[in-house]
């Protein structure tokens, strides 16, 4: 089994005597999220008690629970060497408290909850996960398999839909990372980096123009790229970024852009924005050029001057008002869903119908691979100098989610649990991918449906139904607009799947 790095799992155990009533198996799509003592789910879309069926896309990766109450071998056969199964063990993670309300309602609580994923050759504890995937050029029709649990022998039919899909043309997910996390866990970058786009997440951090070369072959099918800018105080500085970054992606398809100052929320702060903003237009920059961008919602004080808002109270058709694009980032229900591990367990799924109602072209995850507190050095440590240099052996309290999935305490004891943490430290790999990278993958594929779906506009329609309000449309507390109920999306998605062969059809 593979060494796991910085953040460490916990191996998950049999339910014991205080688990809620419900069946002793079940087998479901990526919506659950296990909670230990939980009540298995009483239903599932895909598992009548006798018989697994999917339907999936071509080019589509579908992503398959066994859930258990006891500890046992399960396993996924498919009678089509084409289609590719992995198998992953889950694993669990302790939140000690639970995260605050800075991160949103509908949180679960303190508990143990399912969110690592290890790569095995066959699980054999009560929670696996199997990945299926389609290759996008396998035709329609029926594929039969098996799915064992124990001693028992469930029969799989896998009806594969004639419709493509695919999520890294474009990359509609941006999640940051700090690459001295990597170096700190002695990860592998490329191998971590190809692990995100597998599922449709472009992971990168800012950049240099001087490094665009050796980095542009991971860009490949993004629209955007993430620069450094750290001061806008310098007008010679952001001139020769500017200038640099123009040069460097002239032509390439592919647009700068940068965050200089994260959410202002003083006066001081937005007059900082404003003046960064000039300068960067007066250095060349500006729409399909170099955006300058800010987390923050459109204010009067900038005037024309921001290229690019990222705020999470987005509202339907504020773009074509304000004249930019308005993207959004993380995830605070009942606005989006949480990325945090005690979060309502469809959290991430909910971004790829929100992203596509409200035209969200790169949604922002901050961070991808927060390792270490960084920003919230354990104030019971006495280091010397930066935490954040990476010379300094103090870099910040480890998460360690085993023990306690905390991964941000800030000086006004708001607690976020795995906030920043939507992937481990793997000694082999790089990187291993947590259950809400699998979620959000789920969405990213919802997302594709409504597009393939659009040719009469029915895409669109599911997706309203789904998901009436969000982001700024939705209030900042109480209920999302969207049901909790997996079969709920389960049936949404039959529905863009059909719709999705009709339009195929219909071409």
């Amino acid at each position: 089994m593979r060494r796991l790095g910085a953040v460490v799992l916990l191996a998950a155990a049999a339910c014991g005597s205080k688990r809620e009533r419900g069946p002793d198996l079940q087998i479901t799509d990526e919506s659950v999220r296990y909670k230990q003592g939980a009540a298995l789910p009483t239903t599932s879309a895909i598992f009548d008690g006798k018989q697994v069926r999917l339907r999936v896309a071509r080019g589509e990766t579908f992503g398959l629970q066994v859930l258990t109450t006891k500890a046992q071998p399960s396993a996924v056969a498919v009678n089509d060497a084409a289609i590719k199964v992995q198998p992953f063990q889950q694993t669990l993670v302790n939140v000690k408290q639970g995260s605050t309300d800075m991160y949103g309602g509908g949180m679960r609580g303190a508990g143990a909850y399912a969110d690592g994923l290890q790569a095995v050759g066959q699980p054999s504890g009560p929670l696996a996960w199997f990945d299926i995937t389609v290759p996008a050029t396998h035709p329609a029709g029926t594929v039969a398999g098996t799915v064992t649990v124990g001693g028992v022998a469930l029969p799989l039919q896998i009806d594969i839909v004639d419709v493509q899909v695919r999520l890294d043309a474009p990359l509609r997910v941006w999640a940051y990372y700090d690459e001295r996390e990597l170096a700190w866990a002695a990860a592998d970058q490329a191998r971590c980096v190809a692990m995100f786009r597998q599922h449709g997440v472009l992971a990168a951090t800012t950049l240099d123009a001087a490094q665009w070369p050796t980095y542009r072959e991971q860009f490949e099918g993004a629209r955007y790229v993430p620069v450094r800018m750290r001061k806008v105080d310098d007008a010679v500085a952001v001139k020769q970024i500017v200038n640099d970054w123009i040069a460097a992606t002239q032509g390439s398809g592919i647009i700068p852009f940068a965050i200089p100052i994260d959410e202002p929320r003083t006066d001081e702060q937005r007059a900082a924005v404003r003046a960064g903003a000039e300068l960067v237009r007066q250095s060349g920059g500006g729409p399909g050029r170099f955006l300058f961008a800010v987390t923050d919602d459109p204010q009067p004080s900038y005037g024309d001057l921001v290229d690019l808002y990222f705020t999470l109270w987005a509202k339907h058709g504020q773009a074509s008002s304000v004249g930019k694009p308005i993207w959004t980032y993380n995830g605070r229900p009942p606005g989006a869903g949480s990325m945090v591990v005690d979060a309502a367990s469809l959290s991430t799924r909910t971004w790829g119908v929100i992203g596509q109602r409200y035209n969200i072209d790169l949604w922002y995850i901050w961070d991808g691979l927060y390792w270490h507190d960084r920003h919230n050095r354990d104030r019971a440590l006495d280091g010397v100098g930066d935490p954040r240099r990476l010379d300094n052996p103090n870099r910040g309290r480890a998460v360690v989610a085993a023990t306690d999935a905390m991964s941000f305490l800030s000086k006004d004891q708001d607690i976020g649990n795995l906030d920043g943490v939507i992937a481990y430290p793997d000694a082999q790999s790089g990187c291993a991918p947590s259950l809400r990278l699998k979620q959000l993958r789920r969405g990213l594929y919802d997302r594709a449906l409504i597009e393939a779906a659009n040719c009469n506009g029915e895409g669109d329609r599911i997706a309203a139904t789904l998901v009436p309000r969000a982001l700024g449309d939705a209030p900042r507390n109480g209920a999302p607009g969207w049901s909790e109920d997996p079969n709920v999306w389960a049936a949404a998605r039959d529905q863009l799947l059909d719709a999705a062969a009709a339009c195929a059809r219909s071409r």
